[in-house]
């Protein structure tokens, strides 16, 4: 390494006359740009010479230092350029439209600039200058904090530092006469007042709509620019890329497929070309017959031509994970937008006899229209503890492991059944159904009792069906989830009555077709033995034995019957007790039935409902009174159910309480329909052949193929560069 040059004394003396030299030639400079009459063309001319002049007096010397000239120079043109300004008049502050000074006299193309940008904000302010009580504004003005420490910005408030007042944005832009309020007028500044000023006038009727007025104008005069800005991104299409990515890209698209279909990967070897090598290796080898960049893949695998390519199932689990990875990601982070969700929970074991608990979580999306009601699978959980206790031990542990607040749950649905499980449920139970079925073909399909009972559940469930399936809906709302109950419980009452003989009337009818005589079967008595010292008085029943009809009615009919009528009274209590605290919010016509002591009555009771501690509180009902009473008036006349009013209030975007209030009810989960759905895809994906898959590789193919509609969202060449970054990291190039 060459040692560091320095300058001689000699070099370093001629280097500073030169410098001197300079400065002496440019004083006086500043002199040709103070004279007021003077003409700007003439002035550029003059700093312009002078950069020259300095130009040439900077090459006179090869060792002068550029950073010193640069400097000077730059000095004498910043003085240059305010000697200029200053000449203007300054009467900006007259065309300003983002001044509320202007926005009195301002004309429709200023007003639509303003409604489109909105007001501007100085972030560097924080607090305005003191007045004479030493009070002054606050940044904190900017900001609205509810009862459940949600934050709401309030960017309708504008604060004039001119001025010292702050005005109210949508109001002085679309104020109808002469408004009362001075933050519509000339501003307010009584800061001691303020937060109740704010508070007053956020929540009154001419502020709410003329802040509705503002966001559907700008909404309107947004939607040309976003149609242009997405036919931008759709014209702006990736280049080619590499070869490895491109073959990345086609193992994704492999992984896809089998994973939303549920079907295997692997097979009993990893080569190409031979059989029984897997779904996987075999989709490589039909693409190879067409797609010529899966070609030039294969060519290069089978003459060795790299070492590392991505058939293994090592590659094939890690996009797999990473593709759930993504999914999960997703989903977190629509439900911590929502805020507040629900947890369904249900179990069954596997093909392994090993416990599974399907965690699916319920919450409302908001971020996109209509809004939709979201129930999001997210994992298969080992339970070894099936108790109450144990159960609730995992879930708070997997809600902390993916970062969700336990203290936002607002409902859950849980039911859990043990399962049989023991030696009993091999050959030895499939030779019993055997028998079983074998029975049931020789002697019971001929038998007129047999008939009847056919007849009575083809009733039943002909009833249950189509209330099964609608509450089976993700949107299903509570009220309609109460009179299709309500409906079937009357059904079954009804049945009860008459549904026997209707039963036997046309069993009757089948029996005929079929050759079956219509007679129940007689049956045995069964007459208990006579002990010692008893007389045939004692032991004979004075009471005949009852008819086979009626043994079938009071063993057979009334029993499903009455059982059903239970069961369905049962769910429709609980469905019952929960329209309690939420009823007056399932429908506009109901909302608007209410007087205001009721309405008040409703709003304290679901506050009372919904505050777990003093601390934690989501709505204020004496606000939520205020909002609905002034949601009462913005109605529409038809009528609107929970989901439509909260997409009102959604547009409107001043009614906090309430629009919490909605989302909480239509949280809260009907049905368990969600995680039973989710088993019939953990018994596809955990067969028999493959019963000793570990855990993750489980809950990453049953994510991806229950959540099939999210990995449709993803971005393939986002997920690209991220596995690239991995296996870079793992000394595997993608592209030798």
């Amino acid at each position: 390494m060459f040692p560091k040059k320095y300058a001689s004394g000699c070099e370093k003396r001629k280097k500073k006359r030169r410098l001197e030299k300079l400065i002496e030639a440019q004083k006086g400079a500043l002199d040709k740009f103070v004279i007021k009459d003077s003409n700007e063309d003439e002035q550029q001319e003059e700093i312009s010479n002078l950069t020259v002049d300095a130009d040439e007096n900077v090459h006179e010397g090869d060792r002068i230092d550029n950073d010193e000239v640069g400097k000077s120079i730059g000095n004498v043109e910043t003085v240059g350029n305010n000697c200029r300004t200053s000449d203007k008049p300054m009467d900006s502050a007259l065309f300003d439209i983002y001044d509320p000074r202007n926005w009195n006299t301002l004309d429709s193309k200023s007003i639509d600039v303003l409604v489109k940008n909105g007001p501007k904000r100085d972030a560097s302010i924080v607090k305005g200058p003191k007045d004479k009580f030493s009070r002054r504004f606050s940044s904190t003005f900017f900001t609205r904090y509810l009862a459940n420490q949600e934050r709401i910005d309030r960017d309708w408030l504008v604060y004039s530092n001119e001025l010292d007042k702050v005005f109210c944005f949508c109001c002085k832009i679309f104020k109808k006469g002469g408004g009362r309020s001075s933050l519509v007028n000339d501003g307010f500044c009584d800061w001691k007042h303020l937060n109740g000023r704010l508070r007053e006038h956020e929540t009154s009727v001419d502020h709410m709509s003329n802040l509705k007025t503002w966001r559907e104008m700008r909404r309107r005069l947004t939607k040309d620019e976003r149609s242009d800005k997405v036919v931008v991104a759709q014209g702006q299409l990736l280049k080619e890329k590499e070869c490895w990515r491109k073959i990345l890209l086609r193992m994704i698209s492999l992984v896809k497929f089998l994973s939303k279909h549920s079907l295997a990967f692997r097979g009993e070897n990893e080569r190409l070309y031979e059989s029984n090598n897997g779904n996987f290796l075999g989709l490589i080898e039909m693409l190879g017959e067409f797609d010529p960049v899966i070609q030039e893949y294969i060519r290069r695998v089978l003459k060795n031509d790299i070492h590392h390519h991505f058939l293994s199932h090592k590659i094939q689990n890690e996009l797999i994970e990473m593709l759930a990875s993504e999914i999960k990601t997703r989903i977190i982070e629509k439900i911590n937008e929502s805020k507040y969700y629900s947890v369904i929970l249900d179990c069954t074991p596997d093909v392994s006899y090993q416990e599974h608990m399907s965690l699916i979580l319920r919450c409302v999306d908001v971020s996109i229209y209509p809004i939709k009601i979201e129930e999001f699978f997210l994992d298969f959980l080992a339970v070894n503890d099936t108790t109450g206790k144990g159960l609730f031990e995992e879930l708070q542990s997997v809600l902390e492991s993916l970062d969700l607040d336990i203290d936002n749950v607002r409902g859950q649905s849980y039911d859990y059944r043990s399962n049989t499980r023991g030696e009993n449920q091999g050959t030895e139970n499939d030779a019993k159904t055997l028998s079983q079925a074998r029975s049931l073909v020789e002697s019971e399909l001929c038998d007129f009792e047999f008939l009847v009972a056919t007849v009575v559940w083809y009733d039943i469930l002909y009833a249950v069906d189509p209330v099964s399936k609608n509450l089976q809906a993700k949107d299903m709302l509570l009220d309609v989830a109460i009179a299709e109950l309500k409906g079937l419980i009357s059904f079954f009452e009804k049945y009860r009555d008459n549904g026997l003989t209707n039963a036997l009337h046309a069993a009757k009818e089948i029996a005929s077709e079929l050759g079956i005589e219509p007679l129940f079967p007689q049956k045995c008595v069964i007459r208990r033995k006579k002990q010692f010292e008893e007389t045939h008085d004692i032991i004979d029943d004075p009471h005949p034995p009852p008819a086979p009809e009626e043994l079938f009615r009071v063993n057979f009919f009334l029993y499903i019957v009455d059982r059903s009528i239970g069961s369905l009274t049962q769910k429709f209590e609980q469905y019952k007790e929960f329209e309690s605290i939420f009823g007056f919010l399932f429908s506009s016509e109901k909302l608007q039935s209410l007087s205001d002591m009721d309405l008040e009555s409703c709003c304290n009771r679901l506050e009372t409902a919904l505050k777990m501690d003093d601390q934690c509180v989501d709505i204020d009902g004496s606000d939520l009174c205020i909002e609905l009473k002034v949601l009462r008036e913005k109605l529409p006349k038809e009528k609107l159910g929970a989901g439509g009013i909260l997409h009102l209030l959604k547009m409107m975007g001043s009614l906090p309480n309430a629009f919490i209030a909605y989302r909480i009810l239509l949280t809260n989960p009907i049905t368990l329909a969600s995680a039973e759905r989710s088993f019939s895809k953990l018994k596809l994906i955990k067969s028999y052949l493959r019963s000793t898959m570990p855990r993750e590789k489980l809950n990453g193919l049953a994510l991806v193929s229950i959540e099939s509609k999210a990995l449709e969202e993803i971005e393939i060449d986002t997920l690209v560069d991220d596995f690239a970054s991995k296996c870079a990291k793992g000394n595997v190039s993608l592209l030798t």
